[in-house]
């Protein structure tokens, strides 16, 4: 599984070949077949392993969120945006594939939906019960729009600091990427 995410995350689910997954896991390729039957399959386990973990993470995050807090706005986009970042200081490219994942074709948003809607409707509701005046179609949109954000804080293409002048090693830590993207989302979400 962790070849198969470096592999789809380096290539895209196109690009990512059984062969070279089999090879990079050092396994016989007939094993891959054996336990997951087509690329398709592995490539579904590979969304669903990661995303049940990132979904875990996300609701044990909003479970902890009081509620009542004048920053709870802040604290559920947290909750939210904080887990995806957390890669245990291994680089498993799960975020490119994410990325991927938001804007790609009939399978990947199928994918989506499947793996990150339940999660999607809760974290809408959070923010639906913090902020009554506003639709749910806007909170939905923020959502969304929160996504796309987390989305381009994954892309390391370091536009942000070529566009600021800033030297090529002068960048964020995860953690610094994750405050500003909560604050850009609830200071949008409270403008509706």
């Amino acid at each position: 599984m962790d070849a198969a995410e470096k592999n789809f995350a380096a290539l895209g689910f196109a690009g990512a070949s059984m062969k070279a997954i089999a090879r990079d896991a050092e396994v016989a390729q007939g094993l891959l077949h054996y336990h997951f039957h087509t690329k398709v399959e592995l490539y579904q386990g590979v969304i669903a392993r990661r995303s049940a973990a990132i979904n875990e993470a996300r609701f044990a995050r909003l479970e902890q969120v009081d509620m009542q807090a004048p920053d709870a706005v802040e604290k559920v986009f947290e909750a939210f945006l904080a887990p995806p970042f957390d890669t245990g200081g291994v680089d498993t490219g799960y975020p490119q594939m994410l990325a991927r994942l938001v804007v790609g074709d009939d399978l990947d948003q199928q994918l989506v939906r499947d793996n990150y809607d339940a999660c999607a409707e809760k974290f809408i509701d959070a923010l639906a019960q913090l902020l009554p005046d506003i639709e749910r179609y806007q909170i939905a949109h923020s959502y969304t729009t929160a996504i796309g954000a987390m989305i381009s804080a994954f892309s390391n293409t370091k536009r942000a600091e070529s566009l600021a002048n800033l030297p090529n090693e002068q960048h964020e830590t995860s953690d610094e990427t994750v405050l500003r993207l909560v604050r850009f989302c609830a200071a949008g979400t409270r403008a509706f």
